[in-house]
């Protein structure tokens, strides 16, 4: 099987619960951080699935890193390379491709889409406890001056955090199970179209 690869941008936004997932089930995968980096790849070619995670950054920023991960996005869907967006990985996806909305809330009317095997969500189901209070930690400025009914200061986000975190990890636990599952199906499908003209070398 190809390596996945999972595009970092920000060193309090990582892989975390996916990395987990990956590791424990001896999914190949190589990590790039983009902004570090100067570059991403722009092409889907060498990878059976493509993780975009969460970034400060907007999308429609003019940054070559921005510009060269939407190319791959649009490559790995012109290869049928599935895709998976976090936050900022889900708009950048829906920026490549238009998207149709398969999650919502009162507050939030595009919380996810998917379109085939490409699927994307605003919320970050790759958050650990530790994430969550390094965000806190580093946007307590910005905590401290948001308002309105979607909004918390980092003592509510803080409150019930391993109850509310135990339920999100069930939900990513799940979702990386069935988006891993599908590579996993290509690979197969892949190896089998290898080896099935040697069936027939003899004839």
């Amino acid at each position: 099987m190809k390596p996945i690869l999972v595009l970092q941008h920000e060193v309090t936004q990582g892989p975390g619960v996916l990395l987990d997932h990956l590791e424990s089930h001896g999914l190949p995968y190589h990590l790039c951080m983009s902004p570090l980096d100067g570059r991403a790849p722009v092409s889907a070619r060498d990878y059976s699935g493509v993780v975009v995670l969460g970034s400060d950054r907007s999308v429609n920023d003019l940054l070559p890193w921005i510009e060269q991960e939407h190319a791959l996005l649009q490559d790995a869907v012109q290869r049928h390379v599935p895709v998976l967006g976090h936050c900022f990985g889900a708009q950048l996806l829906a920026r490549s491709l238009g998207a149709s909305r398969t999650l919502y809330g009162p507050h939030c009317l595009n919380k996810g889409f998917c379109l085939g095997p490409h699927w994307a969500f605003q919320g970050h189901l790759e958050v650990t406890a530790d994430s969550i209070r390094q965000w806190c930690d580093h946007g307590r400025c910005e905590l401290e001056q948001v308002y309105g009914p979607a909004a918390q200061d980092a003592e509510h986000i803080l409150l019930g955090l391993d109850q509310h975190l135990s339920t999100l990890h069930l939900i990513a636990r799940q979702t990386y199970q069935r988006w891993t599952d599908q590579l996993l199906e290509r690979a197969g499908v892949a190896l089998a179209q290898i080896h099935m003209p040697s069936l027939y070398a003899g004839q």
